[in-house]
């Protein structure tokens, strides 16, 4: 089964394929508010590495945030279409999970941690182990100096991971310790590559579905600028 994955949340706008022996293709550009100019020439370029056209498609996957509200919508909607004119399942992954999936067989726990609005982070913490990551707390918005409290919880080495996590970890590791962890500088950015990863696993075991419940995980909810009042 061949799985196209999309990730749009942040400054990497990516598109990946892959098969049950791993990555077939993959291409990324970098820059915020680009996602809805080079996402489809993405997703057409990987298919033509990888000798591909839509018709081989065996699922969708892309990333629903939290992240960028725009790019998360871009995403979506594309994954949607998509899904939706071959006729074939669609899986929506979490962000934070993608950023999590590399590194939960190597590390007791991992924190994964973007950008977000308002001076906050979006956070959530994993637990590691032979079987990938689980999530046990998260997703959540908070003050990069709130992340310091659950990281000092830990017991246990802890790596950081995400566009906020070389920002910041100097501060808490010097709160929390030299347990915290900087994960290296490839594996901040989440990539569709790894969404569609892990939706071939949920799709071989008989996961995904109808591509209309496609809908992005926000946590804070986006600006609304209301009419002025004349």
């Amino acid at each position: 089964m061949y799985v196209l994955g999309l990730e749009t949340s942040g400054a990497l706008c990516s598109a990946g394929l892959v098969d049950a022996e791993g990555v077939l293709a993959a291409r990324a550009v970098r820059g915020l508010r680009r996602h809805s100019v080079y996402l489809l020439d993405l997703v057409a370029s990987v298919l033509a590495d990888a000798g591909l056209g839509l018709e081989d498609l065996g699922g969708i996957a892309v990333g629903l945030g939290p992240g960028s509200f725009t790019g998360l919508r871009i995403g979506a909607a594309v994954a949607r279409t998509l899904a939706q004119v071959r006729g074939i399942p669609a899986v929506g992954v979490g962000t934070l999970d993608a950023l999590a999936h590399p590194l939960g067989r190597f590390a007791a726990y991992v924190c994964t941690v973007t950008v977000a609005r308002r001076d906050e982070v979006y956070m959530a913490l994993y637990r590691g182990g032979p079987g990938g990551p689980q999530r046990f707390h998260g997703p959540v918005a908070l003050r990069p100096g709130e992340v310091t409290v659950h990281l000092e919880g830990l017991e246990g080495r802890v790596v950081v991971v995400g566009d906020a996590a070389p920002r910041y970890h100097q501060v808490w590791r010097a709160r929390a310790g030299e347990k915290v962890i900087l994960a290296p500088a490839g594996l901040h950015l989440p990539r569709g590559e790894t969404v569609a990863e892990m939706a071939l696993a949920r799709l071989r075991a008989g996961e995904g579905g109808d591509p209309l419940f496609l809908q992005p995980v926000y946590v804070n909810p986006p600006a609304v600028r209301l009419p002025e009042q004349g």
